[in-house]
Parts: structure tokens; C-alpha cells; sequence
């Protein structure tokens, strides 16, 4: 998973992934749809993706514990969302709804290479090159 920040990250991630043959989830910022919005990082996902060699990719935008921006970021066609400190009850709800759209509910945060910090780009070449990433 790689977290991006702009059109110009997504390209870059994208860009190297299709460079190792390996299919790659893109993170918005911590809770990314609060701060910048599902409509926002849907399209520089979309955006990035155009000006990228191509290659598998996923959405996954950050909701914190935004129960109801989750359910609208579902709507909206995200390809998933993240969710912390939400009821059990209320991820099961949403999971039932992403299943429906191929969409997915994480609760857990896998292991992530944020491009916003330094000697990312070094650390995501890294990953890639694993046999592990494919």
C-alpha cells in the first residue's frame, strides 16, 4: 500500500509499480476524506492513473472513524475505505454494502510507504523489488 498526498505521488507510484509488473492500493492521507474529500482524491487517482504506464490499482481513502463518510465514499464508487475506532456492528453494515460494489472495509492497517515523507521514493523501490509486493 502506498499513501499519496497529489495527482503527482499517484503517478509516481503508479508509474514505478508498472515498472515491477506489481499491482498496487493507493491510501489518501490520514483521514483523507475529511480533509480533502472522496471527489478529490477519487480523481487524482483517476487523473494519475491516465498519465501512468498501466497497471492493476486500488483506491482506498482513509475515513478515521467517519462512519458516514465511509458509506458515502462507498456510494460515491471508492474502491475501499479504512476505518478506525468504528462499532463492529457498523463495519459488518458497511462490509455487506462494499461486497455488493466489489468494494472493500479495512480496519487494520497494513504496512505503508507514505511518499509524503522523505527516502520514500527509495523505500517504495525497495518494496516493489521484493518478491514478496507481487
Amino acid at each position: 500500500m502506498v499513501r499519496v498526498h497529489d495527482q503527482t505521488q499517484v503517478t509516481l507510484a503508479l508509474s514505478k509499480a508498472a515498472e515491477a509488473l506489481c499491482p498496487v492500493q493507493l491510501m489518501s492521507a490520514r483521514d483523507g476524506v475529511s480533509v480533502q474529500g472522496t471527489a478529490w482524491f477519487r480523481a487524482i487517482c483517476l487523473a494519475g492513473a491516465a498519465a501512468a504506464p498501466p497497471i492493476p490499482w486500488r483506491c482506498v481513502i482513509d475515513c478515521g472513524s467517519a462512519a458516514g463518510h465511509a458509506l458515502a465514499a462507498l456510494a460515491a464508487g471508492i474502491d475501499g475505505v479504512f476505518l478506525s475506532n468504528v462499532a463492529p456492528s457498523v463495519i459488518s453494515r458497511l462490509s455487506t454494502i462494499a461486497i455488493t460494489g466489489q468494494q472493500s472495509v479495512q480496519t487494520t492497517l497494513p504496512a505503508f510507504i507514505d511518499l509524503g515523507q522523505e527516502q520514500a521514493l527509495s523505500e517504495l523501490e525497495a518494496f516493489l523489488a521484493r518478491p514478496l509486493a507481487r
